[in-house]
């Protein structure tokens, strides 16, 4: 099931086209987003993302040009119709084997919609609800959600949270300064978790006990999601970046190089995403 989205930002209709990039580092791409609202997003096999609106909780496979095909809605798929506040964070896990497919994990923190509990709701691409994890035990507020090949990670107010695929708890680490709360993904090549904190302002790279590797500034606008991307013939990495200030996607570069061969990329994610 799929269908193009007109959607309305700052109260303006506008259909979904490829945009001039806005001023955004290094000369790279930027575009509006699909929704109102922007949550996280996450790399698909398929060299574009999966992203999904915090608001009303619709879910899109969006291409790299831009391009956003809706893919399902969170409330119609759990029959849960909140006013507002459906899924945060996003994280897509592929399905091994031959067939090209995956699970989607959407955090759904609490923001003072009912029931008042931290959630994460586990979806097939098409839209089939496969499972509510109640994890308000072990973290609070999960904003972010990454994959590491073998463990979930969750980004909450205070902590990282290393869990296994059922959310049990196997480690939790004290978030460093300008991290929690915020975006969250994986890289495999390097194997560092990249933190975008919801208010800090800042990129933070991280290894797997949450020691800061490196860390820049990039502006002081609110993030809500983040994904390593692929390497391109510049031998650079990008890093797409969700801003809720000016509800776009930015294609920005990573101030932490880290070349690898591009040619050897799309082996290397396809067994994380």
């Amino acid at each position: 099931m799929s269908r193009m989205r007109a959607v309305c930002c700052a109260g303006i209709v506008l259909m979904l086209v490829m945009l001039t990039p806005p001023a955004c580092a290094g000369g790279r791409m930027g575009f509006v987003g699909p929704c109102e609202y922007p949550g996280g997003i996450d790399g698909s096999e398929s060299g574009g993302f999966y992203h999904v609106d915090n608001w009303d909780g619709d879910v899109y496979s969006v291409a790299p040009d831009g391009e956003a095909t809706w893919l399902f809605s969170i409330a119609e798929a759990t029959g849960e119709q909140y006013t507002n506040y459906h899924g945060m964070g996003l994280c897509f896990v592929p399905s091994r084997g031959d067939e090209r497919s995956g699970t989607l994990y959407v955090t759904r923190p609490d923001r003072g919609a009912p029931p008042y509990t931290d959630y994460v709701r586990v979806f097939t691409t098409d839209g089939t609800h496969l499972g509510t994890y109640d994890v308000s035990d072990i973290v609070d507020r999960p904003h972010g959600i990454a994959f590491d090949g073998t463990h979930l990670w969750l980004s909450g107010d205070a902590a990282f949270v290393k869990c296994d695929m059922s959310f049990n708890e196997i480690d939790t680490y004290v978030a460093p300064w300008g991290t929690g709360s915020g975006a969250l993904d994986y890289d495999p090549v390097t194997g560092f978790l990249y933190s975008a904190g919801l208010g800090d302002w800042y990129i933070t790279v991280m290894d797997l006990e949450c020691s800061v590797v490196h860390q820049w500034y990039l502006s002081s606008t609110y993030r809500v999601g983040i994904a390593v991307g692929e390497v391109t013939t510049r031998d650079t990495r990008s890093l797409w970046v969700v801003d809720n200030t000016t509800v776009t996607i930015e294609e920005i570069e990573d101030v932490y190089l880290t070349p690898v061969d591009a040619s050897s990329w799309g082996w290397i994610k396809s067994l994380f995403r």
